[in-house]
């Protein structure tokens, strides 16, 4: 498993001429990476616009149900996985905000979840009694298994009605698929990344690369928004709910 949570599969490639093609040689051939601490190519999902898609999915659960009042945004980061996955905490807010402008700063808690869910339950166990009981939380779990402890701990608390998590990445997970099917869940969708693909995406970029042929520099991989039933975007009606989720 990566540690990003299986979102980070990359592929380096040596290009003639490029930063790498010094150290590694003109013809040298491409491999996965599985590690944040590596800079690279990628093939994966695209971290501004997936996490983009999730925080849009908040704002339009907090316009449609609360009439745009937000009282938190709980951004569960993993600040030890390097600069990258910066760019999902501002996709998130940015998405928020698409719907929910008005959105003060200071309402923003930003909080290490550790990439667990251990950690997820325990930071979101910390914040929750620092807070009234009927202020409307949104949630952005930065993997599955955060996303499973911040459940948990909500529930606990018993404050599932004026709380909204958003999953990314997409195991998938017996856990969440319950929760999405579930209408008065917590959990309002998941951003699934479908890694059981990231193979056929990235072999046919490598024989591109061995027959000569330029090759993209950032082949992002698909993603799709899948939410909870009973729930759609405005002015989506195809928006999928778990009900339409399909795995190949």
């Amino acid at each position: 498993m990566c540690p990003e949570g299986g979102l980070c599969h990359r592929i380096r490639l040596a290009l003639p001429g490029g930063p790498d093609a010094g150290q590694y040689g003109r013809a040298s051939l491409s491999w996965l990476l599985t590690s944040l601490a590596r800079r690279s190519i990628q093939s994966c999902s695209n971290n501004y616009s997936v996490k983009y898609a999730g925080g849009e999915a908040l704002g339009q659960f907090a316009h449609q149900r609360w009439h745009d009042h937000v009282d938190r945004v709980l951004l569960l980061e993993m600040p030890d996985a390097g600069p990258t996955p910066h760019s999902r905490v501002l996709g998130t807010l940015h998405g928020i905000q698409s719907v929910v402008p008005k959105l003060p700063e200071k309402c923003v808690l930003h909080r290490n979840s550790k990439r667990t869910e251990a950690g997820g339950y325990q930071v979101t166990r910390r914040v929750l009694p620092s807070l009234a009981p009927r202020l409307r939380l949104l949630f952005a779990a930065p993997n599955d298994d955060s996303a499973r402890g911040a459940i948990r701990a909500v529930r606990q608390a018993g404050r599932q009605t004026f709380t909204a998590i958003m999953a990314q990445g997409w195991g998938p997970d017996e856990l969440l698929e319950a929760e999405l099917r579930d209408t008065n869940s917590p959990l309002i969708g998941a951003v699934a990344h479908f890694p059981e693909r990231y193979g056929s995406r990235i072999i046919p970029i490598i024989l591109q690369f061995l027959n000569g042929q330029p090759v993209p520099p950032a082949p992002y991989t698909e993603h799709k928004l899948f939410l909870r039933d009973g729930f759609r975007l405005q002015d989506e009606e195809q928006t999928p709910t778990f009900e339409n989720l399909k795995y190949a």
